[in-house]
């Protein structure tokens, strides 16, 4: 695992947690939100599928540490993301299903093993199983605000909001790579945008054959604190092969 500079993987596959790969040469000159949008959310139409496993470790004002395994599978189709997140030893199995477009583009999220009410990653750890497919990009374009910088990086802000739903995400895209480098969760009650519920940010990438993943990632939120670092990383194009066991918990 190591940081790398955005500037060292120009021209590169590179993904918002992996295998979103984006062809710079190809992008559309258009810089409206709904074009550049558009770029962000749809990868190349390339097949790829990708397996990464590490250690989810958390820490809160309140209690001592607590860290369990986690393995994340995805193939990305022509269509659609298909994921499954294993938590612990098979404690929690979540399947994901994520469109690239159409009239419902909200993620499928089923839950294959583990309390039915009570999830274990989101209560322990912060983390919802469809934030791993970056479902906040898929959300209903709501506005954009002024340009910032998120590790030297140009990024433009946008507000999503959620389908059917309460919940609003202000989410930083670089400029240039067309990925999201943060995004921040809001409740309804929060108009203004300023206090955010839960906060999630890319730490470092690594490269698998000619493919760049996300190996580290950070959640946070107000007293809580929980990384993400994938230590195996596995990756590659569905025309050389897929594991017959891409998807181990059947």
């Amino acid at each position: 695992m190591r940081k790398i500079k955005f500037t060292s993987i120009l021209n590169t596959a590179v993904s918002p947690l992996l295998l979103f790969a984006f062809n710079i040469s190809s992008l559309n000159a258009d810089s409206s939100a709904a074009s550049f949008l558009r770029t962000a959310r749809l990868p190349q139409k390339v097949k790829t599928w990708a397996r990464l496993s590490g250690l989810m470790m958390n820490k809160t004002r309140r209690r001592k540490r607590r860290q369990e395994k986690i393995m994340f599978s995805l193939r990305f189709t022509e269509e659609m993301i298909l994921a499954q997140l294993v938590v612990g030893d098979s404690k929690e199995v979540y399947s994901i299903g994520q469109a690239y477009s159409g009239k419902n583009s909200e993620a499928s999220v089923m839950r294959e093993k583990g309390n039915v009410k009570k999830s274990m990653l989101m209560r322990d750890f912060g983390i919802r199983p469809e934030d791993l497919t970056m479902s906040f990009l898929f959300w209903n374009f709501k506005l954009e605000l002024p340009k910032t910088s998120i590790k030297g990086q140009s990024c433009r802000v946008f507000v999503m909001s959620k389908p059917n739903s309460d919940k609003t995400a202000k989410v930083y895209i670089s400029e240039e790579y067309f990925f999201p480098l943060k995004v921040e969760w809001f409740s309804l009650q929060n108009r203004r945008l300023t206090l955010p519920t839960r906060t999630l940010e890319v730490d470092s990438f690594k490269k698998v054959e000619a493919l760049w993943l996300i190996d580290s990632l950070l959640f946070y939120g107000p007293g809580w604190r929980t990384k993400i670092a994938f230590s195996k990383c596995e990756a590659g194009y569905v025309a050389d092969g897929t594991p017959e066991d891409l998807f181990k918990v059947k």
